[in-house]
């Protein structure tokens, strides 16, 4: 029988589960608290992380029959991690900005994001 290594099984989780999700929380924080131009890379990586999620919780949802349900799908596939990086760069633009409130949101980011790319090179050794 099969079986799967911890850091492979873990990775799946969280690139489905919890890193998309987790970056859509973080960006709504940064914008509705945001002031700015800091708000024009929120509401980008909050388009993009809600696509994402809605994408991974269409089957359940009894959206997958749509036409953009497959469209969504072989992009998120195609588009490996490089996509679900893709949010959480946009948040970190904001890092340039000195109008930003609770300035530990760009510091959650960057945790986040350097958890995930460990998981993701953890998998690939």
């Amino acid at each position: 029988m099969f079986e799967a290594d911890f850091p492979v099984v873990a990775l799946l989780i969280a690139r489905r589960f919890v890193f998309p999700e987790a970056i859509l929380l973080l960006a709504l924080l940064r914008l509705i608290l945001g002031q700015g131009w800091v708000r024009l890379p929120a509401a980008t990586a909050v388009l993009l992380a809600s696509g994402i999620a809605i994408t991974v919780f269409a089957p359940a949802l009894g959206l997958a029959g749509t036409a953009l349900y497959g469209t969504a799908a072989r992009a998120l596939v195609s588009g490996g991690v490089a996509l679900l990086l893709a949010p959480s760069a946009l948040l970190l633009i904001g890092a340039f900005s000195r109008r930003r409130p609770w300035p530990w949101i760009e510091v959650a980011v960057v945790a986040l994001t350097l958890a995930f790319i460990l998981l993701w090179a953890a998998t690939r050794i």
